[in-house]
């Protein structure tokens, strides 16, 4: 299966010398975005859905060649590359990146024509509540069921180690600017 994914210049070289890619090395794994049980979560699946997987932290990767011109994809000046790689489909679990989002806000993901209910008020400490919502996120996997409800996401891909043999392109590129760069950035005093 064709994928394409980003990766600091840092991480590719630390990946060339071990002779192969992992995921796990972006701040979204930081504790300061609150984010690390989606990624836990994300590869518990993996866990489940992958024959013999490694359970180190899945590559993030794209079905599409991302649009490098954008400035969604490393901070300003940050060397990166894009690997294009070629990897055997039983390691690979795809998914919606819209509804992903879901999982990362701990939000309740509704079906198509399923009556949305207020998911980002529940009660989340409650443990039926929680479970339900837990559930939920499986959804992400059959993103036909779920377009009315989270829109039509690019599909990204989790991918079990890329083997630096399995890449069939390295692009080079420098980051313009990230969406997390709004997330860290502290609020600007003005002078009266």
């Amino acid at each position: 299966m064709k994928l394409h994914t980003i990766q600091l210049l840092s991480v590719w070289r630390r990946a060339q010398g071990a002779g192969y890619l992992v995921g796990g090395n972006g701040p979204q794994f930081d504790e300061t975005y609150g984010w690390r049980e989606a990624y836990e979560w994300m590869r518990k699946q993996m866990l489940r859905r992958i024959p013999n997987f490694s359970v180190d932290y899945p590559v993030w990767a794209w079905v599409e060649r991302p649009d490098l011109r954008r400035r969604d994809h490393l901070s300003l000046g940050v060397k990166g590359v894009l690997l294009t790689v070629e990897v055997p489909k039983e390691r690979v679990l795809v998914s919606d990146f819209s509804a992903w989002h879901f999982v990362l806000g701990k939000w309740y993901l509704p079906m198509d024509g399923e009556r949305e209910r207020l998911h980002r008020t529940w009660d989340i400490t409650s443990g039926a509540e929680r479970a339900r919502r837990v559930r939920s996120w499986e959804r992400i996997f059959t993103p036909e069921r779920i377009r009315d409800s989270v829109g039509r996401g690019p599909l990204q891909a989790c991918v079990d180690r890329v083997y630096t043999e399995e890449v069939i392109e390295v692009r080079h590129f420098l980051g313009r600017r990230s969406w997390l760069d709004n997330l860290s950035t502290k609020p600007k005093r003005h002078a009266n």
